[in-house]
């Protein structure tokens, strides 16, 4: 038989409630070491953003124990399922810029599979190299 608290739920579960809030807190101090010690700085801006990368395990275990925190069941789930929607719709705005350039070099992706143009004797074929816009440059 375990004690409970005044909300019935075992005392054992917000102990390790609170363990995974401060091993989280703790992660995330120390993800940014590395970086702050070599002089990188962490931004949500690319090239930089791939910095972030090692912030994701504290940050899901503090995610994961402010959600047990909750203490309606449905409230959780819709809690949950917000946030879900929330990342989806973020990587998918992220990620419509990168569509937009590669719709922008189909035309060139010939060239790679093997296909040349219509070959003409005079001039010999190389592949035209342009510049395309990078995500910064898109509106």
């Amino acid at each position: 038989m375990t004690s409970e608290d005044q909300n019935g739920s075992p005392a054992s579960d917000k102990h390790i409630v609170w363990q995974c809030l401060i091993i989280g807190a703790c992660a995330l101090i120390t993800a940014g070491i590395p970086f702050y010690v070599v002089g990188l700085q962490v931004r949500l801006d690319f090239p930089a953003d791939r910095f972030t990368q090692p912030f994701a395990f504290g940050a899901a275990l503090i995610l994961a124990g402010l959600l047990e925190l909750i203490p309606s069941l449905s409230w959780r789930r819709t809690v949950s399922s917000a946030l879900v929607a929330l990342a989806i719709g973020l990587q998918i705005q992220y990620g419509l810029p990168f569509v937009r350039i590669g719709n922008c070099r189909k035309p060139t992706f010939g060239s790679c599979s093997g296909e040349r143009p219509p070959s003409n004797p005079e001039r010999p074929f190389f592949p035209i190299i342009r510049s395309f816009p990078t995500p910064m440059m898109m509106p």
